[in-house]
């Protein structure tokens, strides 16, 4: 199931549906826990929404899952933890 989870949160992603693109993303995490592409994704739509603080955790969970993460997880954290660094 996890796989047409996965395609049917990008597909509302991409449709801008980000709120039920966010429900799949987190019942993929709640079926597979070490699912680290979907807390990357997750993440990203979070610092989109403005949510650093959740899209820290979501970056940090999916990087210590697997080290071999895309570049723009670890630019979207160090962007998410210079706009907390700003906010405090």
């Amino acid at each position: 199931y996890i796989p047409a989870l996965n395609k049917l949160a990008s597909s509302y992603r991409r449709s801008n549906n980000v709120e039920q693109a966010i429900t799949f993303l987190e019942r993929i995490t709640q079926l597979n826990p070490n699912n680290d592409k979907a807390h990357a994704k997750l993440a990203r739509i979070q610092a989109n929404k403005g949510d650093m603080e959740k899209a820290v955790i979501g970056y940090k969970k999916a990087i210590s899952i697997n080290q071999e993460q895309p570049d723009w997880a670890f630019i979207g954290l160090g962007k998410a933890l210079r706009s907390l660094q700003k906010s405090s």
